[in-house]
């Protein structure tokens, strides 16, 4: 028997009890869902304990202080009440010495290789979405908005779906069969919600000023407006944090290209002015929203554009990548794209190649954003189509091409990067609507 493991779970059972006290039900329900993970005994869940110990203790300390402070303002007896608190805080962090010690390194004994990264992506999307959940101004988790203070459940099923990918995608190898899975179910998502929202369900939508879901509006649309810059942020920011992975993990209609271009097995890669065409899209769709905004266009004109400019993209996917089987629509017609691989430049994620690489060709053969062709290889490089999506990293028997950052190891700047794009694949999967 594990006897060590009673202070622990008391102290769970007690936070959860605050939550419940306080009237948190969602708070309540997510530290009793903790409290299950310990029969897992996967690794992860040591930091993650470690973590929700050391706020727990943090809790009791301010608590105990209010509750101190109220009795003696009253005049009321408050010397027992501050030693219970105490008791309870010192029952905190108690468990949390003895997850850190021998006996929890001992007891959470599986999967400890990638346990650190996983505990670190179930942190991080806890802790991104809790950031999201409270600074604004109305419920922008679906489960707050069909029950009050129940988005706590949902911040933990999203944080361990994240942790669950992060295991699968940190194999090179499993990651090609995954990354268009994931990607591929949050645009589903993404799309289900819209649907369900026009349908008349305004929970699902999240503030009911549509407009279409085109990437290219990201930057076209508060240009035309003068106002309405989150997306944008949004995206520039995302882009600073993992580069053009935006383009091969987070955008909901680029999963479309991808599914239209696995409809044949070879891929022939787009000629050299490929890359001109996208230029011109881009110049195009600015100009075209700046004009409408001088010439003060209606907004139905605006709309007619977009529409065109998105059903012309969907069927670049299904004429053109289907049987080319690369991401056309991304690497030629998509304006955003491009903004994404250019602001990429910025962000320090780097592919390279070694100079033993044999040329080999299997790399180039797997790449459909057409980045890794004859010529890249010479020169140790993909080209500015990359969008950091990983699939050569898996074919590269040798491992003669990597991911790099500054300071960090191929390997650790890997495991670094998939905490980091997987933790905003979860976040944008619980957030990301209409």
């Amino acid at each position: 028997m594990h006897l060590w493991l009673v202070p622990p779970i008391l102290s769970l059972i007690l936070l959860s009890a605050h939550a419940l006290r306080a009237g948190d039900l969602g708070l309540c329900i997510a530290w009793i869902l903790l409290c299950l993970l310990f029969f897992t005994k996967k690794r992860w869940i040591r930091y993650v304990l470690a973590a929700g110990f050391t706020l727990g203790a943090f809790t009791w300390v301010e608590t105990g202080v209010q509750l101190v402070q109220f009795r003696m303002a009253f005049g009321l007896p408050w010397l027992r009440l501050g030693l219970i608190m105490l008791t309870v805080f010192g029952v905190t962090v108690f468990s949390l010495f003895l997850i850190l010690g021998q006996k929890g390194r001992l007891f959470f004994s599986e999967a400890v290789e990638i346990g650190p990264a996983q505990g670190a992506a179930f942190l991080l999307t806890t802790l991104t979405l809790v950031l999201a959940r409270t600074k604004t101004s109305f419920p922008i988790l679906l489960a707050d908005r069909f029950h009050l203070n129940m988005g706590w459940v949902e911040i933990f099923f999203l944080a361990l779906y994240a942790t669950w990918i992060t295991g699968k995608m940190l194999d090179p190898k499993a990651s090609i069969r995954v990354r268009p899975r994931i990607w591929a179910l949050f645009s589903l998502v993404f799309f289900l919600q819209l649907f369900l929202g026009l349908l008349g369900i305004e929970e699902m939508l999240m503030t009911g000023k549509l407009h279409l879901p085109v990437p290219a509006l990201i930057l076209a649309a508060p240009i035309y407006r003068g106002s309405g810059f989150f997306m944008l942020t949004l995206f520039t920011i995302t882009v600073l944090l993992v580069g053009p992975a935006w383009c091969s993990h987070l955008c909901y209609i680029g999963a479309w290209d991808d599914v239209a271009s696995r409809r044949v097995k070879k891929i022939r890669h787009l000629p050299k002015w490929a890359k001109r065409a996208q230029i011109f899209n881009l110049v195009l769709v600015v100009a075209a929203a700046l004009t409408m905004r001088i010439l003060g266009s209606p907004w139905t004109l605006a709309l007619l554009s977009a529409s065109i400019f998105g059903l012309v993209g969907v069927g670049v996917m299904l004429f053109v990548s289907s049987r080319r089987g690369q991401l056309v629509h991304c690497t030629m017609y998509c304006p955003m794209g491009l903004v994404g691989n250019v602001l990429g430049k910025i962000s320090p994620w780097r592919i390279k190649i070694d100079s033993e690489c044999n040329k080999c060709g299997r790399c180039s053969s797997i790449c459909r954003y057409g980045a890794l062709t004859g010529e890249d290889l010479e020169k140790g490089r993909p080209n500015l189509s990359c969008t950091l999506c990983g699939d050569c990293l898996g074919v590269c028997k040798k491992k003669h091409i990597y991911l790099k950052f500054p300071g960090l190891s191929p390997g650790l700047a890997r495991k670094v990067f998939v905490v980091m794009v997987v933790s905003l694949h979860a976040v944008f999967l619980g957030v990301a609507r209409m």
